[in-house]
């Protein structure tokens, strides 16, 4: 008997998950065909460093999850955002609201939608009231032709649900980390963010024996470079309306970030290195304080803001090589790639694609995976 129960403890369980990618794949269908590119099932953290006797450690909790984000960049690279939270049942529905108009708030989302198992009149009137909209799930399904392609079919969720399964300590504390850099409102601190998070798990990739945790890390790899074109395009679009004059030495001034702290550091190494104190006027500390890789940054960026209008069709394109072809190792298909992305000029895209490999690698060699998005 207890056996019995067990089972269909556990059947249940899969029939929930399985509800689950289904409505989340049609809310990331929904965004996708609405041109956006989206981001399913993001945790965000609250993060505390603590450095003792035997070095660093970090305590973490999961704030909350974001069922589904859609991020689309229009021809002048003005950025919308559009949050989507899915609930069946569990949340009392007027904590849902509230929880999501405050992660609303909080990141800064320009739209935001919940589904719902059904919608009461009353809660629609109150909600429509803070300008959040409430669907039930039946009507919105209703509306979704569903089609089965990149990363909004089901094979895609199932597979990356069956690879997130093999996670240890190491790989979770780098989902923790590309989850918060991800979130960090900040692009010019995101890019030094996600480029730490590349080196690291790059290092203990090429370190990994097993296959399941080296499937696992190479997703998150692929996720790592898709994160680090965001912060690239977020970049282009906070600099678009800046004459060439003034964009030349916008990014390089803004990746130092604290330039004046930075000045007394960079002159007290100099003294202890060289014995000599140094006069401002004799520096160009732009040049002298910028990350190496900010011009690699400004090449890219200068690209996004020169072709705006290839830049959510490039962000598209490589998300669908990555769910619909790498992560099962498929051959691509043009005639695929067409019908669901348009004409793409493979060209350009391949040289921004070695751009930003450049700027997240530190030792420029890169693992055979990623030079295949190089072709």
């Amino acid at each position: 008997m207890r056996k019995l129960v067990q089972k269909k403890i556990g059947n249940d369980l899969s029939d929930d998950i399985e509800k689950g990618f289904e409505l989340e794949r049609n809310a990331h269908q929904f965004l996708w065909d609405l041109g956006y590119l989206v981001f399913p099932r993001i945790n965000l953290y609250a993060i505390r460093y603590r450095f003792g006797d035997y070095g660093e450690s970090i305590d973490k909790m999961i704030v909350t999850d974001l069922d589904t984000f859609g991020i689309s960049y229009g021809k002048f690279l003005e950025k919308r955002t559009f949050f989507i939270d899915c609930k069946r049942r569990s949340e009392q529905i007027f904590s849902q609201i509230l929880r999501c108009k405050g992660i609303s708030t909080l990141l800064g989302f320009d739209f935001l939608l919940i589904l719902r198992e059904s919608v009461p009149e009353t809660v629609q009137q109150f909600a429509d009231n803070f300008n959040i909209r409430l669907k039930a799930i039946s009507s919105f399904e209703k509306s979704i032709r569903k089609r089965e392609k990149g990363s909004f079919s089901l094979k895609s969720y199932k597979k990356v649900h069956e690879m997130f399964k093999f996670q240890n300590s190491y790989t979770r504390e780098f989902i923790m980390k590309l989850s918060n850099s991800f979130l960090e409102n900040n692009p010019f601190q995101r890019i030094k963010l996600i480029r730490i998070v590349y080196n690291d798990l790059k290092k203990h990739f090429n370190n990994l024996n097993d296959n399941k945790q080296k499937e696992l890390c190479k997703y998150i790899l692929l996720q790592t470079f898709q994160i680090s074109l965001i912060a690239i395009a977020d970049i282009a679009s906070k600099t678009i309306h800046l004459s060439e004059y003034h964009f030349k030495n916008y990014i390089g001034f803004k990746l130092i970030g604290n330039i004046e702290f930075k000045k007394k550091l960079f002159a007290k190494i100099r003294v202890i290195e060289e014995g000599i104190e140094l006069q401002d006027n004799n520096i160009n500390y732009i040049k002298e304080l910028s990350p190496t890789y900010s011009k690699q940054i400004k090449e890219l960026v200068f690209q996004f803001r020169k072709n705006p209008n290839y830049v959510q069709k490039y962000l598209r394109f490589v998300d669908f090589l990555i769910h619909e072809y790498y992560l099962f190792e498929k051959k691509l298909e043009e005639r695929e790639i067409k019908i669901e992305i348009g004409e793409v000029d493979r060209e350009i895209f391949g040289k921004w694609n070695i751009k930003c490999l450049e700027i997240l690698d530190k030792e420029k060699t890169y693992p055979l995976f990623l030079s295949e998005l190089l072709a």
